[in-house]
């Protein structure tokens, strides 16, 4: 029985201004393409397939066009969205040299005192490059990545907002806590997880924080029972999708139609 795929909402719906609704779009394509099957060893493509790959070999000539006229934080948003269009449009990744330029710039940017650039989004994109031993990533930017995860280790005992400590606690579970914790790293990650249930329980109100929060539950996965996981997952989804600046794409996404 050949699988249901919604149709792909049109490429001039998008605003491309708009680097969160950009990779949303771009998540669609991969959420179809897996509905279809065409990630699978042996798929025959068919027409929905060879619609999505054209539009994203469109979505990859957008963005390149865009890239000179945008700002270090806004190229380093568009990384995901990118390389993935890439894939999904020619069958192979982007130049690993242009997005390890925009990785660079924005550290550049960020170091200066541009904190338009996440530094989250330029943590896990540096962190990225490290573990493959990129020699541009292994002098300041390996330093600058340190000094972040001694800060965000240090700053579990501090107040801080809960877009900070959210996204810092994702990344504390996602790391080797070696240097920092002498013993059980897996039970002191479920204890930091469970110090932080709360915002699972009462749900911060801005949508890039719950949009980290579902971050934080899937690095936390592991540590929950499945019941109590899935009810997590449901109440993020439903938050998300109530959200009026959630962009349709988005939306829909998470909403699982």
């Amino acid at each position: 029985m050949e699988t249901k795929v919604a149709q792909l909402p049109d490429i001039d719906l998008v605003n491309f201004n708009d680097q969160i609704e950009v990779e949303s779009y771009v998540s669609m394509m991969v959420r179809m393409g897996s509905d279809l099957g065409a990630f699978i060893p042996g798929f025959r493509p068919t027409a929905e397939w060879k619609h999505i790959r054209k539009t994203a070999k469109s979505v990859v000539k957008k963005l390149e066009t865009l890239f000179p006229t945008m700002s270090p934080a806004q190229k380093i948003m568009s990384e995901y969205a990118y390389d993935m269009a890439h894939r999904i449009g020619y069958s192979i990744p982007a130049d690993t040299k242009v997005l390890n330029k925009h990785v660079l710039e924005a550290f550049e940017a960020r170091i200066r005192g541009d904190k338009t650039v996440d530094e989250y989004t330029l943590y896990r994109g540096i962190d990225t490059r490290i573990s493959k031993r990129i020699p541009a990533f292994l002098d300041k930017p390996l330093t600058w990545n340190c000094l972040c995860l001694d800060n965000w280790f240090e700053n579990q005992c501090k107040p801080q907002s809960a877009y900070d400590q959210i996204n810092q606690v994702t990344i504390l579970l996602n790391s080797r806590l070696s240097t920092y914790v002498f013993g059980d790293q897996d039970k002191y990650k479920k204890e930091l997880l469970y110090q932080n249930l709360h915002y699972f329980e009462n749900l911060p109100t801005d949508i890039r924080e719950l949009i980290a929060l579902n971050q934080l539950l899937t690095a936390g996965f592991r540590y929950l029972t499945p019941k109590v996981a899935v009810g997590y997952k449901t109440i993020i989804s439903n938050a998300i999708i109530a959200k009026t600046a959630t962009n349709s794409f988005y939306r829909e996404i998470t909403s699982g139609r």
